[in-house]
């Protein structure tokens, strides 16, 4: 036998014409209305108290538990779409002419009883949902195998991450309380179950390549695209948790995400800044496989821009062994114009200045040198940063040196910072204001060297030690009582010797080691600095680091240049150029799809959530650049974040007001557009009022007029 189902219907009873009772249905609620049977009766107190003019006051001092009024109200709205719906249909019938102007409508109504309830974000998923229709989403998703339900899901999860980037608990959350795009969807999301976001997600990644291939075949066509330019590059994202994802692997993180496992994504761009084909790859990815992967099937004519971080020796030799021309970033950190080639103006402006030289090498290639005055700034800021921490770190391993130490010989003399002890007690010092870092234990009773002086107060102290002097007095150098003698002196001329720092090194190797990790860290600028490390006799612990700068590298460094390689010779040097800064739309791609469309950080755990995360972000960032691209056209540069604040503040809203004859009318209408909703959306050719106003009236029995 098989499962039973319950359907349930709300009904509302009247009498009809002959005196008798009878029942009408005003909603279908479906075999999941899960509200218990005892709670029934408020329930449709409670809808019929929104539908009803009177005010029924014993009502609003019940607690109404949250999962009874979130009902009552999702079947109150669902009841006046459904109404609102037939009149729309009845009207139709009447085959009003569409250019007919809309009549007047004057009702007397109670002022006072003017209410205003569920109130719904529009702006931004008008947008959205505009750049869907043009892209004709729908229907690519249809010829994906998806029915009318799944398709509109599906689409909701794009603009949702589109309008509040984040998780799809957050998207739920909006799409069922907040947003109203399910009325630009003609559809309910207000009881949509959370995993159908999930699977949507899903279903959407199983269709990755038929997707993207056929948004990208339609944005040519829509705006007549030439496929001659390619921008290629790599960014990653990383992960919270512990994900189960093969390519979840660690490497350099792009947010200095160094303690997290990471997961890269490949982009191929046109000209235009719209997405051709994205890969998910490892976190560790620089293989020239990936290049190879990504440019294919792609016009073999069109030229291929990358910048240094992808443009390695492997990947360049991909390009010229399959005949691909190329413009991509030079990765030389020591870049010099050579002095006799012209330079020309390619920019000008408040911000920056950009001159160029090209210069024609081996191999059939040129090189383009651009010097950059705001880069040059830039540069300087940060070469000055990284010479400054440079410096501090030497200074922090020369204190770390700082000590005292105990020989027996005069060769272990240190200027300015030596005692000597003679047999009779008496203490010698070569400077009486700096503190020892050498103490050295001689085996005579007089010192002939001028440059020591009888240090009254040390041998006071010493001498008055008795039993410590005696011991130190019969030392000759032997390797077994240096450390405890040490010690003793240290204590006993506390305050005039070198404090010992802990945790630092003095090993001769060792320091020599950290002076090379040094020169790797800080490498841009450690060629600048003559470093000198000063050991003593035996080689075996560092007296000394001397560091200076090289005025004459300092002198010859040139800031703000960078170089572009190509082997379109057949371009000029403000032409070459120009078309390399086409990457920085795909440096806009990567912070939008990061920041504005939420695909930073990752939380999910599964592979096929992880990926389905990062598509979503993808499709979204489809429908950002369609809107982006437009406004451009018509001369407005607003960021999405911009777009996105402008519009928010639009909203739809349904307000009742009471009839003079008994009756309610019910209004849904979309608040009138701001001038900068108004100016963004007439540049996008779409009217300023999403959705139109609909009307339904009540009487006082709560049945429709």
């Amino acid at each position: 036998m098989g499962k039973k189902y319950y359907s349930y219907r709300l009904v509302t009873t009247y009498r009809n014409s002959q005196g008798k009772v009878r029942q009408a249905m005003l909603l279908n609620l479906g075999t999941d209305f899960d509200i218990p049977e005892e709670n029934w009766k408020l329930l449709s107190d409670r809808v019929e108290q929104l539908l009803d003019k009177k005010q029924q006051v014993q009502l609003f001092d019940l607690e109404l538990p949250k999962k009874i009024e979130s009902s009552a109200q999702r079947i109150v709205k669902l009841i006046i779409k459904r109404q609102s719906k037939f009149e729309a249909e009845s009207k139709a019938r009447k085959q009003v002419p569409p250019t007919e102007s809309v009549e007047a409508d004057y009702q007397s109504v109670d002022i006072n009883s003017t209410r205003d309830n569920d109130v719904r974000f529009i702006g931004g998923e008008y947008l959205g949902h505009h750049a869907a229709t043009q892209l004709e989403l729908p229907k690519i998703l249809e010829e994906a195998g998806f029915n009318t339900k799944q398709s509109n899901i599906a689409i909701a999860s794009i603009i949702s991450r589109l309008v509040v980037p984040g998780s799809e608990l957050r998207s739920h959350n909006y799409l069922t309380e907040k947003s109203a795009l399910d009325e630009l969807l003609d559809t309910d999301f207000s009881n949509l179950p959370l995993q159908q976001l999930y699977l949507a997600s899903d279903r959407l990644l199983t269709q990755k390549d038929f997707i993207e291939a056929s948004l990208y075949k339609r944005e040519r066509e829509l705006f007549q695209l030439d496929e001659v330019i390619t921008l290629f590059d790599l960014t990653n994202t990383y992960f919270e948790g512990h994900p189960q994802h093969d390519g979840a692997k660690r490497g350099r993180s792009k947010e200095k995400r160094s303690d997290c496992e990471l997961i890269s994504l490949g982009v191929l761009l046109d000209g235009s800044g719209f997405p051709r084909r994205t890969k998910i790859l490892p976190g560790n990815i620089s293989e020239p496989s990936t290049l190879k992967d990504m440019l294919s099937d792609m016009n073999p004519n069109a030229t291929v821009i990358m910048d240094a971080g992808i443009a390695t020796k492997d990947n360049i030799d991909y390009l010229k062994t399959n005949g691909y021309t190329y413009i991509v970033v030079r990765r030389d950190a020591k870049l010099i114009i050579p002095d006799d080639s012209a330079q020309v103006l390619v920019k000008d402006d408040l911000h920056n200045k950009v001159t160029v030289s090209l210069v024609k090498s081996d191999d059939n290639e040129v090189d383009l040198y651009c010097h950059s005055t705001a880069k040059e700034e830039q540069s300087k800021i940060f070469t000055n940063k990284m010479m400054q921490r440079l410096e501090e770190e030497l200074q922090k391993l020369n204190t770390g040196l700082k000590c005292c130490e105990l020989h027996t010989e005069l060769l272990y003399v240190v200027p300015n910072a030596t005692a000597i002890i003679l047999n009779t007690g008496e203490v010698y010092t070569n400077n009486i204001n700096n503190k020892l870092s050498m103490i050295i234990k001689l085996d005579v009773n007089n010192l002939e060297l001028p440059e020591f002086i009888y240090n009254d107060t040390l041998s006071k102290l010493l001498q008055n030690d008795i039993d410590f002097n005696s011991v130190l007095q019969k030392w000759t150098g032997q390797v077994r009582n240096k450390s405890k003698l040490l010690t003793g002196l240290r204590i006993l001329f506390k305050g005039y010797v070198e404090d010992t720092k802990r945790n630092s090194t003095r090993e001769y190797e060792k320091v020599l080691q950290k002076i090379g990790r040094l020169k790797e860290h800080y490498k841009s600028v450690a060629f600048m600095y003559a470093i000198e490390v000063i050991a003593d006799k035996d080689k075996k612990n560092t007296t000394q680091i001397i560091y200076q700068k090289k005025e004459e590298q300092l002198k010859n460094k040139q800031s703000g240049i960078y170089c572009l390689t190509s082997n379109r010779t057949d371009l000029s040097a403000s032409e070459l150029w120009n078309t390399y800064t086409m990457l920085t739309d795909l440096e806009s791609a990567f912070r939008s799809m990061k920041s504005e469309l939420g695909m930073r950080p990752v939380y999910h755990q599964l592979e096929h959530r992880i990926d389905g995360h990062l598509f979503l972000s993808i499709l979204a960032y489809h429908l950002l650049h369609t809107i982006r691209y437009q406004l451009k056209q018509e001369n407005l540069h607003h960021s999405w974040d911009s777009i996105r604040n402008i519009v928010s503040t639009q909203v739809r809203v349904t307000t009742s007001m009471d009839l003079k004859d008994g009756g309610v009318v019910r209004i849904r209408k979309t608040s009138m557009a701001t001038p900068d909703q108004a100016e963004i959306y007439r540049a996008l050719n779409i009217s300023t009022s999403p959705l139109k106003l609909s009307k339904t009236y009540f009487n006082a029995d709560g049945v429709t007029m």
